[in-house]
C-alpha cells in the first residue's frame, strides 16, 4: 500500500509544455542543418515561449490588479488552459468576495460611528438647552 503522504507529482501545465515541445522539436530539425541553426531556433523559440507565458500572465495580474485595486467587478479574462489555469477564475472570485465582505464590514462600521456620534451631539445639544432652560 502507498503511503498516503507522499508527495505527488503535478501534472505539467500544457499551456507551457506544448509550445516548449514544439520549440525542442524545432531544435532537433534544425541540428540536421547545422548547430548554429539549432541555436538560433532555440532562442527564438525560448523568447516566444516566454513572450506567450508572459503575455497570459499578464491578463491575470492585471485583472487581480484591478480587484485589488478597488474594482470589484472588473471582467476576468476568458483562459484557456489547464491545471492551475483553470482553477484562477474560482481564486479570483473567492478574493473579490472577500474583499467585498471587507468593504462591507468596513462600510458598516463606518456607519456605526457616525451614528454614534450623532447620536451623542444630539445628547449635548439637548441637555445644553435643558440647563439654559433651568437657568
Amino acid at each position: 500500500m502507498l503511503p498516503q503522504n507522499r508527495p505527488s507529482i503535478p501534472r505539467p501545465a500544457l499551456w507551457i509544455a506544448a509550445p516548449t515541445f514544439v520549440v525542442g522539436l524545432a531544435v532537433a530539425a534544425g541540428l540536421q542543418a547545422s548547430i548554429f541553426a539549432a541555436l538560433v531556433i532555440a532562442v527564438l523559440g525560448a523568447i516566444a515561449v516566454g513572450i506567450f507565458a508572459e503575455r497570459r500572465l499578464a491578463r491575470i495580474i492585471f485583472s487581480i490588479d484591478r480587484i485589488a485595486r478597488g474594482d470589484r467587478y472588473t471582467s476576468l479574462p476568458d483562459l484557456v488552459g489547464d491545471g492551475a489555469i483553470q482553477r484562477f477564475a474560482g481564486t479570483a472570485e473567492t478574493v473579490r468576495a472577500a474583499l467585498i465582505e471587507a468593504d462591507t464590514v468596513t462600510v458598516d462600521q463606518l456607519r456605526r460611528e457616525t451614528e454614534a456620534r450623532l447620536h451623542h451631539a444630539g445628547r449635548l445639544f439637548f441637555t445644553g438647552n435643558f440647563r439654559h432652560a433651568v437657568e
